[in-house]
């Protein structure tokens, strides 16, 4: 399924959403994913959190990219990113919410320049989290399920997806 179109990926926020660790959506529906595949995606999922900060950064900004350009699924974050519309290309005003660091494992936001404000696996519990960290905990992006933000400066923030 992930060599033809680009899945939309989802973790449950409750035992309800899924019986899946992880599973596709595509065009309203959920999809099963192959006990293999969510191995795989679990593994890279864990990799994230061994990248430096700033190579974590210009990863969230490559899978922007690729998802404004509708090319190439690059993996679990990748898929966690997207929404049904592909990113625009375009940021909003700024905000001045997000702490200093990941709730998490406490790695610098500022320092990776991206944090997602989300949902995680633990009973629907939000944490402001770096993208490793929203790679292995987090649900995925949009209305009840999280936001990305960019940094925009200091201490301000631009909301990218999920709004």
């Amino acid at each position: 399924m992930l060599d033809g179109e680009m899945p939309i990926l989802r973790r449950p926020r409750l035992p309800s959403d899924a019986s899946e660790p992880i599973y596709a959506l595509l065009d309203g529906r959920k999809f099963a994913l192959g006990t293999d595949l969510v191995v795989a995606l679990q593994a890279m999922a864990r990799e994230f959190a061994n990248l430096s900060d700033r190579t974590l950064g210009s990863v969230v900004t490559e899978c922007l990219e690729r998802d404004r350009l509708g090319s190439g699924h690059r993996g679990v974050l990748d898929g966690l990113l997207r929404q049904a519309e592909p990113w625009d290309g375009s940021n909003h005003p700024t905000t001045e919410g997000p702490p200093d660091s990941c709730d998490l494992c406490g790695r610098s936001l500022l320092a990776v320049g991206w944090v997602i404000d989300g949902c995680t696996t633990t009973n629907m519990l939000w944490s402001w989290m770096c993208p490793a960290c929203f790679a292995i905990h987090g649900c995925g992006l949009g209305n009840g399920w999280g936001q990305l933000y960019g940094r925009a400066g200091g201490s301000a923030w631009r909301v990218y997806k999920g709004q």
